[in-house]
């Protein structure tokens, strides 16, 4: 239908053959934070972010209004249509209805379809339920307002909503203005004086560098806005500052050598705004802000900080903005995982908050967050998890890289799950007695590369043969289990495909060394020697009187494990090899004498007369 529009609108043939194949041999994946999907075809619709898909949606538009006001018999359909949004309005709702009928069978034969749940209605007057409207049966919910290019449309046509959010909107704005302004008077307006002074300015101003000189021992209440710059100490008292100015209501302390306060701010019932960039802060006390209950704007970027409790802002109820980028972020011990329920409203900011410690350098703190808490939701009771590091990906998203500590919990069976992108599950110290949950693939263990079972009760890893797992697995430790046998030839071709293993090790189990066992286990372990950590651990049962306990399996001979007991020296297959051997030389010396026999008498052997 799209191309016939397209002819009926007068578009070219080469150029409908290029929309055509461009539209039609197209391809799309989904890129999602841990990579892309696979390519598939585009079979309907047209091409999602596509430069012409906006111009051939419109052009069908256009056609089925015209053919919707056709069917109404030549009378113009009341709708309003912006993209992909249409409004049908009435006066009645037998009307408004009756266009709903038209426009859904139009818009059908285009291939299009209303989305009932996405649907509203709104009326005026008498509501007798939800049963007055409805799209191919399905029932339209009527409600009280509804959303129409950012304007709020009420049912009782009262405007006094639209009317108070707008204000809100234009109040807003102009604190943000107003806040702007005086970030960008405090740092980029007047110069600090170059020497240590305090001067006044206009609009009760104050601009002090290298202390509060006059104003330490005189208080100043009609000063408003207060700016400080190279401060002398390391240490900064906020009570010198509240006796000097009680009344201000800004105030900046700018690009100091400042790494602590030596108090929580006490009360200044006025302050609004208080700035403290470009310092040395490295912690802030406890209830550090509490008595400013008026303060509405709070900048700590381009400190030292590493961490900061959300109940600092417990009591300022009227904290609007917080500024914290460009300070040293302790992702790896500090919890801020606070900043994922604010969403930007107060931080705003964070999306610029970056990591400092030495694992998560540069990393995004609100996406690392995010990752720490995933974890946390998903960590198996009774085990610990931590997040190491987080590694880029080709196509630069973000990678964490997990790890699950078990050890020593009590454990009998694996986890039933384990966080998304573990790498590294340590199960050290339990009772485990089976891995089979490796092999079924549930889950996430797929994707764990690194699996320590040491000191377990595991007997048997015959559930790994075949699995996934065991041709993808970086690491594995079953050391001071009860193994006796591998499925060596398993391993084997595992190993042969396994592009990332890095470390096997399989010590102080009670292997079993026979003539079944051994040799394909000993050519397994001298292939992979450079995988098995630990060739030297790897030894034979400690039974008495066998003259391989406790012997190194690479180390013992094939005749010590393949020999026959002496009571069984001869055997029948010997016997009947001994008699097969007579029988040949018997029949080698006859054919001899039959020749020299003929030789010397001419005649032939007796048998061959006979034959016919």
């Amino acid at each position: 239908m799209v191309w016939a529009t397209l002819k009926r609108k007068g578009v070219g043939k080469q150029r409908l053959e290029v929309i055509q194949a461009v539209s039609e041999k197209s391809s799309s994946c989904v890129q999602a934070p841990v990579g892309r999907t696979e390519w598939f075809k585009n079979v309907t619709g047209l091409i999602q972010g596509g430069v012409i898909s906006p111009v051939l949606f419109t052009m069908v538009m256009d056609e089925i209004v015209k053919e919707t006001k056709e069917a109404h018999r030549g009378r113009e359909m009341k709708l309003l249509l912006f993209a992909a949004d249409i409004v049908v309005y009435g006066t009645s709702s037998k009307e408004v209805q009756k266009q709903i009928y038209i426009l859904d069978d139009k818009v059908e034969k285009y291939g299009i379809k209303f989305s009932v749940e996405k649907s509203t209605v709104v009326t005026r007057g008498d509501r007798k339920g939800n049963g007055q409207f409805h799209i191919k049966g399905r029932n339209i919910e009527i409600v009280d307002n509804f959303k129409y290019l950012g304007s709020l449309l009420m049912g009782n046509a009262r405007l006094e909503t639209e009317i108070r959010k707008r204000i809100q909107q234009s109040s807003t704005f102009y604190q943000w203005w107003w806040w702007w302004w005086w970030w960008a008077a405090s740092v980029c307006g007047e110069e600090c004086p170059e020497k240590a002074a305090c001067q006044r300015l206009r609009g009760h101003r104050v601009v002090c560098s290298g202390g509060l000189h006059q104003f330490a021992t005189t208080a100043a209440p009609r000063v408003r806005s207060v700016r400080l710059c190279d401060w002398p100490e390391a240490t900064l008292d906020p009570a010198a500052l509240a006796r000097a100015f009680p009344g201000a209501q800004q105030v900046a302390l700018l690009n100091a050598n400042v790494s602590r306060l030596s108090a929580p701010f006490p009360p200044m019932a006025k302050l609004e705004t208080l700035n403290m960039t470009g310092l040395g802060l490295r912690e802030l006390p406890e209830d550090a802000l509490g008595n400013l209950t008026s303060l509405r704007t709070l900048d700590l970027r381009n400190n030292h900080l590493e961490r900061l409790d959300p109940e600092l802002f417990d009591d300022l109820d009227e904290l609007k903005q917080v500024y914290l980028s460009g300070n040293r972020w302790d992702c790896a011990t500090a919890d801020l995982t606070w900043l994922l329920g604010d969403d930007g409203a107060i931080v705003k900011d964070r999306d610029a908050m970056r990591c400092g410690d030495a694992n998560f350098t540069e990393r995004p703190v609100v996406r690392v967050m995010e990752f720490i808490k995933a974890m946390q939701e998903k960590c198996p009771s009774n085990c610990t998890c931590w997040m190491g590091y987080v590694a880029p990906t080709k196509e630069g998203f973000l990678l964490p890289i997990i790890t699950v500590d078990c050890s020593g919990r009590g454990l009998t069976q694996l986890p039933e799950d384990v966080p998304e992108n573990t790498t590294t599950l340590i199960l050290t110290g339990n009772k485990i007695r089976d891995v089979s949950r490796l092999s079924r693939g549930l889950g996430h263990y797929p994707r764990v590369l690194d699996v320590q079972l040491d000191d377990n009760e595991v007997s048997s890893l015959d559930e790994l043969e075949g699995s996934r797992w065991l041709s993808t697995f970086r690491a594995l430790s079953v050391r001071g289990n009860r193994l006796s046998q591998l499925p060596a030839y398993a391993f084997d071709d595992a190993l042969e495909h396994n592009g990332n293993a890095l470390r096997l090790a399989l010590g102080h189990n009670p292997w079993l060394c026979d003539c079944h066992v051994t040799p394909p286990f000993q050519v397994l372990l001298l292939k992979y020697s450079k995988l098995v950590t630990d060739l030297d651990d790897i030894r034979c049962q400690n039974i008495d009187g066998d003259e391989n306990a406790n012997v190194k399996v690479k180390d013992v001979s094939r005749n010590s494990v393949c020999r026959v007991p002496e009571e069984q020296l001869v055997q029948p297959l010997d016997v009947l090899n001994g008699v097969l051997a007579a029988l040949i030389a018997l029949s080698l010396a006859k054919l001899a004498y039959d020749y020299w026999a003929f030789k010397r008498t001419g005649k032939l052997p007796w048998l061959v007369g006979k034959m016919p």
